[in-house]
Formats: structure tokens, sequence, C-alpha cells
């Protein structure tokens, strides 16, 4: 009687993928903006167990950027300065100067996938004969109408959180809104954002300083709390930026009001682990909240104006309070006893796990690299 022989199949080769990150800013965990930060996390995860042995991941990123795996450097030059560039034509050319790069490396080796993070480099996916994904993390009031208006076929677009696919879904015409593949929820490292000791009596604001952040809110807040204040961030030298500061910020720091313009993760964990509340004062069409998932991960609440998605990061009651106006975010911070830390742990562990990002953006990328 004949034997049966039975053959093992061999196991997938692995998922080549291309991470373009955005051309501006390192990337690193302790970056100060959202899409730095995300694109840090799914490096992080995607070179560690179980995804080592079944994605190949290259990043391309602005030097110095600090990541785990392989990472190609772009306009090392420049960054040596230390600074972004101020006015509109030096942002093109260090935009484009990133955007070579990648195309070179995409020249260079074979990949499976692009995963684009930034906000410049879905312009090249119609020359590319692989499939583009592009997490589109800033407000689309921020990218060129022509951005989304007749985007080719091999481009596919993901959100951040439900408010942010809704307008993108409207912004798409109809035959591109197939290739919008739902949201992915931002999320946080757990294991490093973990709740301290009992809380202090002043309220944070964690972020770049900005017109658009609008932290002279939250001053106007702390005043009218006869709370103090303590500002963690950086001026860009971008002007409008530098001018926001000298006028709407500077005046005021001293007394109650600080002002921190540079923080290791180590440190902006501290800072909020010990914080009465996080506040949130941003005028923009906030597409997720980073530092509203790391307060609840900390079991800190916060207060937040109504404004994009933070109504959706945001639990009220639960994790702090949105609210429209000065008068009601004051007359919320009347209630942040009622704020319990393990309550706030929980709804992180439930909503705001790295991880799951991880594993949901893995699971995206197997299904675009298969359909190809």
């Amino acid at each position: 009687m004949r034997a049966t022989v039975t053959r093992r199949r061999p196991p997938p080769a692995p998922l080549r993928l291309l991470s373009v990150a955005y051309a501006l800013t390192p990337v690193s965990p302790a970056a100060c903006g959202g899409t730095e930060q995300v694109a840090a996390q799914l490096a992080a995860l995607h070179v560690q167990s179980p995804y080592v042995e079944r994605l190949r991941l290259v990043t391309v990123a602005a030097a110095p950027s600090q990541l785990p795996g392989r990472v190609v450097r772009t306009n090392a030059g420049y960054w040596a300065a230390g600074a972004p560039p101020a006015d509109d034509a030096a942002q093109a050319r260090l935009a484009a100067a990133h955007d070579a790069v990648a195309l070179a490396e995409l020249r260079r080796r074979r990949y499976d996938l692009v995963h684009v993070q930034g906000a410049s480099f879905h312009r090249h996916a119609a020359a590319l004969a692989l499939p583009c994904l592009w997490t589109v993390h800033l407000p689309l009031s921020q990218y060129p109408p022509e951005a989304f208006a007749a985007p080719p076929c091999n481009l596919f677009f993901q959100a951040v959180s439900r408010t942010q696919h809704r307008r993108l879904h409207r912004a798409l015409p109809p035959p591109a809104r197939p290739r919008l593949r739902g949201y992915i929820a931002n999320g946080v490292d757990l294991d490093r954002y973990r709740p301290g000791e009992p809380p202090g009596s002043y309220l944070l604001v964690l972020g770049r300083i900005c017109p658009e952040k609008a932290p002279h809110l939250a001053i106007a807040l702390a005043r009218r709390l006869h709370r103090r204040l303590v500002i963690a961030g950086t001026v860009y030298p971008f002007p409008a930026h530098q001018e926001y500061f000298r006028r709407r910020i500077a005046p005021y720091l001293g007394g109650d009001v600080r002002w921190l313009p540079a923080l290791t993760r180590a440190q902006k964990i501290t800072w909020l682990q010990s914080a009465a509340a996080l506040v949130i004062p941003s005028q923009a069409e906030e597409t997720s909240s980073l530092v509203a998932m790391e307060a609840a991960a900390c079991g800190r609440p916060v207060l937040a104006w109504r404004s994009g998605a933070l109504p959706e990061v945001v639990r009220s009651g639960v994790t702090g309070w949105v609210g429209d106006s000065l008068d009601a975010l004051a007359a919320a911070a009347a209630r942040l006893g009622q704020i319990r830390p393990a309550a706030c742990r929980r709804h992180a562990e439930r909503r705001f796990d790295a991880r799951r990002m991880a594993r949901e953006y893995f699971a995206l990328y197997q299904r675009l690299a298969a359909s190809a």
C-alpha cells in the first residue's frame, strides 16, 4: 500500500509595504503632530510579532526621524537646522525632494503596496502600478480641492474617524466612493500611558501653538476658573504662528500661566498624569485627537471645545465634556470630580489601543494587496 505523502504548503511571501510619511516634520513617538505619532506607532508595532514575518516595512521619513525597522531619511541637510520651513516655496521644495526619494525607492525594490501618510505623495499614485492607500490625517480644508476631484483608480482612501469618513465621502466624486475603505480610529500605546498619582489642581494644554489650536481660549478658561494653566507645545517658525504667540499668549505668561516649549514623551506623560484636566481648545476641524486618547489612558478628564471629531473621541460624562462655548466648559469644569480615572482607563482600553489599530491596518494591507 502506497504511503500518502502530505506536502506542506509554503508560507505566503511577506507583504512588502512602503510607508511614505509627512515630508515636513520628522517622525518619532515624541513628535508633536498626530500624523507623525500614528506613523511611528504603526512602524513600531508592524516590526514586532505577529507581523514581523508577514510584513516587510520600509518608511520614507524626514531626517532625523527615529523609527524601528528600515527607514529611508530625506532632506537631511535642511533638518540639521532643527526647524520646519517657514514659507510655502521652501515647503514645496522639501515635499518634492521627499517624494522623489520615495519614487526612487519604488524603482529600486519591489513593493506590493504604498501607504501614503503625508500630504503630497498621493499625487504620484497614477504613475504607479500598485495599490496606494492614503490615510487622510488632516482636515480636508488643508488639502487642495483637486486632491479629491478625480483620483486614479489605484488610490484608496482611509479616514481616521467616523466624522472624517462622512466628510470624505461627500468630498469624493461618486465613482471614487467605493475606494473609501471606511475608517480606522487612531490609537495610543496603553502600556506607556497609565493612571498616576492623585491629580493636581492645574489645567494642561498639549500641542503645537498656533491660531487654529487656540490655546488663548484655555487661558481664558483657566482665568475664569481661577486655576493654574500649563501650556506645553512648540511654536514653529511660521510667521502666523510666531505672531499669534507674540500677541495672544506671551503677554499672559507668568504667575498662573506657564509655558513649556518642548517636552519629552516621558515628561508629557508626567504632566498629563498630574493634571486636573486636559483642555483642548482647538477650533480646527479635528479629524481625531491622540492627546484626548492619551488623557483617557492616564485616567484624566478632558474639557474640549466642540470641533470636528472631538465629540467622537471625548465621551461626555465618562472621559470629560465637550462644549460649544467658554461658559459651557466653565460649567462642566465644576463637575470634574465626577469623572472616575478607572472609567477613563477602561474606555481607552476598549477604544484607543494602538494594537487594535495595527491589526486593522494590517488586515487592510492584505485585502488591498490581494485585490491588486
